[in-house]
């Protein structure tokens, strides 16, 4: 139910509405579902092609102010791009950010020397239409540079539809559909990568999703790879308090 001109929380800085904004972007989502209750900020949602998934949580102990109580709770549909346009126009500014439900509209605005507000109207809710995050074991996980995986991934560009994942004889191996690029990494006293799972598999995954979603990750220090044949691609990266999330489905065809 919306409130008029209810205060939500304060942000200290902009890392999280960037985090939203660079998630959006890379899963080319048009309207953003962001759920509030006394716990924090959660977003969890499907990209137009059902391929993949966006995942965002933030505590509420990571807010400058926090004001949403014990037994109240928000969904709001906000339009990404208008959202996005915001976001840019204060991410720089000094100063703390406050956030505000208004009459179906949200208010954000950079307090500071020099303010600056922008009001974003909001599309109906669905209280019903919340997705969960769907629980995936994986026997695979390694956390490695986040620059140093986008240009693994960008370096297949223009020579396959695919990207195969592999860890292998102690090594982190991504290559194409016929490995007319393939990428070895011996994982063994290699201080870029810190495995934590080390379940040898491979896996396959589309290449022109994967390209976008890792834009996502790039400008942050660490992403961690969860894959396993046939399994979704999970990758996260922890900026303070703020865990970033992306859930990619795998292409299913029988791997040679």
């Amino acid at each position: 139910m919306l409130m008029k001109n209810k205060k939500l929380f304060v942000l200290s800085n902009p890392d999280l509405l960037v985090a939203v904004k660079r998630g959006a972007k890379a899963l080319f989502i048009m309207d953003i579902q962001i759920y509030l209750n006394n716990e924090g900020l959660f977003i969890r949602q499907i990209d137009q092609s059902g391929a993949a998934m966006l995942i965002i949580k933030c505590p509420s102990t990571s807010f400058q102010e926090f004001w949403i109580d014990k037994d109240e709770e928000h969904i709001l549909i906000v339009p990404s791009g208008k959202f996005s346009k915001a976001v840019e126009r204060i991410e720089k500014m000094k100063g703390p950010i406050v956030v505000t439900l208004g009459d179906a509209e949200l208010i954000i605005k950079s307090e500071g020397v020099k303010s600056k507000s922008f009001t974003i109207e909001l599309f109906a809710d669905d209280e019903d239409d919340v997705k969960k995050e769907p629980e995936i074991g994986h026997p695979t996980k390694v956390i490695l540079d986040s620059k140093e995986f986008f240009g693994q991934v960008k370096d297949l560009d223009g020579f396959s539809e695919n990207v195969f994942l592999q860890m292998k004889d102690g090594y982190f191996n991504v290559y194409g559909d016929k490995k007319e690029v393939f990428i070895q990494t011996l994982l063994a006293d290699n201080e870029m990568y810190e495995v934590v799972l080390d379940g040898e598999t491979t896996a396959r995954y589309s290449l022109s999703f994967l390209s976008e979603i890792v834009k996502l990750f790039k400008e942050y220090e660490k992403i961690t790879v969860e894959f396993t044949d046939n399994k979704p691609l999970i990758l996260t990266t922890i900026i303070g308090e703020i865990t970033a999330k992306t859930i990619l489905a795998p292409v299913v065809e029988q791997l040679h």
